[in-house]
């Protein structure tokens, strides 16, 4: 993402914090689900908070914040070329040209293309803001700030322990885009030969995992999704690639035991035997071991869901949002 404009005025299209990971993507048709209606509702509360911060610290009280579009590098390039006055910075919070790119759902032509636009914006000599080490690493550059992301702790927080269940309760967030990887989290949980209840946050167009108890949810809002991971006991992320991954440590601060694919960005936090278990992406067999594994040794669900909410204790959002907006303040000034 980039933002320019002359004299010290910055623009966005109201998006500057697609952390929440919704699970459609732009390349997908259609109408939203529930989880990108969510995403969208709390990205606007957050962008709007995001937006005031930086004001604050730049002392510009125009909008301010950012565009997810990689295109919009460019643009920012040559503002910056054009007009003497004008500061971009380019936020960077997730590879463009792989979710967006080489993963996504499109022809062929139309991938490859994404790609090498996305890959030209990364070279672009504007200072880089981005979300994870991995990030960072994975663009190649290494000069680029690492800003993180965070959770709101006062929603996503352990509740009141559930009443002794005779099965246990395992969620995930349903969607049509591949590189999601919810057909692998279907596939896993198809193979699951035990007596599990599965939650899936999902609209009525995605399937729900055969041979099981499954039950199709919404969660308009951070509150519902809050009650959906402390309904379960443990929670599966299956997505092949994110910038950071966000509904991991959303569950752990929640009170869930977290499965995850090695995705990408999770790396910043996620820590395979430690906090959570942690497979190799788009492999259903895997995932479907690491979900066996929870659901027959309690000792271990309990042992990861306590140091998986330790972990999140360390990524509260306002943090996050501080080391951006001084960050963009360092640049302006």
């Amino acid at each position: 993402m980039a933002t320019a404009r002359p004299g010290r005025r910055w623009h966005d299209d109201d998006d500057p914090d697609r952390g929440l990971q919704p699970v459609r993507r732009r390349q997908n048709a259609g109408a939203p689900c529930e989880r990108d209606v969510r995403s969208r509702m709390a990205r606007s509360h957050r962008g709007s908070r995001l937006r005031q911060r930086v004001a604050v610290r730049t002392g510009c009280r125009d909008r301010a914040a950012a565009n997810r579009h990689e295109r919009l590098a460019y643009c920012a390039w040559l503002s910056r070329l054009l007009h003497r006055r004008s500061r971009a910075i380019y936020f960077l919070q997730g590879d463009e040209a792989e979710s967006h790119g080489r993963l996504a759902d499109a022809p062929a032509l139309s991938r490859w293309l994404r790609y090498a636009v996305a890959r030209g914006s990364y070279r672009l000599p504007l200072p880089m803001l981005c979300v994870s080490t991995w990030l960072r690493r994975q663009v190649h550059r290494p000069d680029a700030v690492v800003v993180g992301q965070g959770i709101d702790l006062d929603v996503f927080r352990p509740r009141q322990a559930q009443p002794q269940r005779t099965r246990v309760v395992v969620g995930t967030i349903g969607g049509v885009a591949p590189v999601k990887g919810y057909p692998d989290a279907v596939a896993a949980l198809s193979q699951i030969e035990r007596a599990i209840e599965v939650r899936v946050v999902a609209d009525a167009a995605v399937p729900m995992p055969a041979g099981v108890d499954a039950q199709r949810l919404t969660a308009p809002t951070e509150m519902a999704m809050a009650d959906f991971y402390s309904d379960c006991d443990v929670f599966v992320f299956a997505s092949h690639r994110e910038g950071f991954g966000l509904p991991p440590l959303e569950a752990m601060a929640s009170g869930c035991a977290v499965v995850t694919t090695d995705c990408g960005g999770v790396a910043d936090y996620a820590r395979d035997g430690e906090n959570c278990l942690v497979v190799p992406p788009g492999d259903p067999a895997a995932l479907a071991a690491a979900i066996r594994r929870l659901v027959d040794e309690p000792l271990l669900r309990s042992r990861l869901t306590q140091q998986g909410v330790r972990t999140a204790a360390a990524w509260p959002r306002n943090a996050m949002t501080d080391r951006f907006a001084d960050r963009i303040a360092q640049e302006v000034h």
